[in-house]
């Protein structure tokens, strides 16, 4: 059959290109898309300037010649904080072990977060966003972090600099150079007009190419130049101010899961439903209307005895459909009962529902 390479940036086009990919069977579609209607701008916190980075804690993401700069700033004076958020993936051959990551948090300026379910905890904490990563498809921590208005300082590697561009939207470093760290982080600590002139330009490029919305549909457009078509069967919906996702599955029970998949943050309502199961159109990953993450195409082939996906769920709640709505339980489980009012049952007349709080 006949097949299409997906790439991420102008570098891995050429490097298919090189191994004898034809250009006409090559499609750029930039990453995995941000939620730029969630994702609104955020001001400046209070205290001594943090630098936040949000990724795997891998040695290939740069964390530790980025531990080493804030140190060199603290011991240089220039009281500088950092903030580790994300878990070591002990799958990965350079995952950081978390007696390492403890070690980092027991340091001066330093703090080790873990995982972070809604990134704006993070960046509303933060004044720079950082990810001095060794190499990148394009990556979602920086177009989140730039949607949410911060400067960025990033590594001058493919996917890195298509979001941070050097002088515009933030700094570019070489790898592994932890003085050139330094020396980026201490300009923008010691410029806040900088700061603001970076943030600023960030969400803008951001909003213009690379909204969830521009590239989900960009995706769907090159299934469709491919002959093939994604059901409509997943919409995004608001919730107490959360956006979540809500399906049918194929026996036309709806289901309400999160509205991002655990990798890259992808929204999950431009993904396949596949049964009573949702599957993101990013990396693949299915996951159950449990929110367990039941497959990851990738890894399981990798590495099959790494189990990875048996760690990972997504929130998901318990949904019943009466009198032509959908009513959804955001509680601690059990679920109670939706009750079973007269209105949900008139064949005639109308349906007046009233929310009083």
């Amino acid at each position: 059959p006949s097949t299409l390479t997906v790439v991420q940036n102008l570098d891995d086009q050429a490097a298919v290109e090189a191994i004898g990919v034809a250009p006409q069977k090559i499609r750029l579609v930039a990453g995995s898309g941000v939620d730029t209607e969630r994702l609104k701008p955020l001001a400046e916190p209070e205290g001594p300037i943090t630098v936040g980075v949000a990724a795997r804690m891998l040695e290939d993401k740069g964390i530790r010649p980025l531990v080493a700069a804030q140190q060199s700033l603290q011991a240089a004076g220039q009281d500088v904080r950092l903030l580790l958020a994300g878990d070591p993936d002990l799958s990965n051959r350079t995952a950081i072990k978390p007696e390492e990551l403890a070690q980092f948090a027991s340091l001066p300026g330093i703090s080790w977060l873990g995982h972070i379910e809604k990134i704006e905890t993070l960046w509303s904490q933060c004044h720079i966003a950082a990810l001095p990563s060794r190499r990148e498809g394009l990556p979602k921590a920086l177009l989140e972090a730039a949607a949410l208005g911060r400067p960025l300082i990033a590594t001058n590697v493919p996917g890195c600099r298509d979001v941070a561009i050097d002088g515009k939207t933030g700094l570019l470093v070489p790898v592994d150079d932890a003085p050139s760290l330094a020396r980026a982080i201490s300009q923008l600590a010691n410029d806040a007009a900088l700061r603001q002139a970076f943030g600023t330009a960030a969400r803008a490029f951001v909003e213009t190419r690379f909204s969830a919305a521009a590239i989900g549909a960009a995706m769907k457009q090159v299934l469709a130049d491919h002959g093939l078509r994604m059901p409509q069967l997943a919409m995004p919906v608001r919730v107490l101010g959360d956006t979540l996702t809500l399906y049918r599955g194929a026996s036309g029970k709806a289901y309400l899961v999160a509205g991002h998949c655990r990798h890259r943050r992808t929204v999950l309502h431009t993904g396949w439903v596949e049964g009573e199961r949702i599957r993101c159109m990013y990396h693949g990953w299915q996951f159950d209307q449990t929110g367990a993450c039941i497959s990851q195409p990738y890894e399981d082939t990798a590495n099959p005895g790494a189990h990875f996906r048996d760690k990972l769920k997504i929130k998901a709640y318990p949904v019943e459909e009466k009198g032509g709505l959908i009513w959804a339980y955001l509680g601690p489980l059990p679920a109670p009962q939706c009750p079973d009012w007269e209105a949900f049952h008139w064949t005639n007349g109308f349906r007046q529902i009233v929310f009083s709080h």
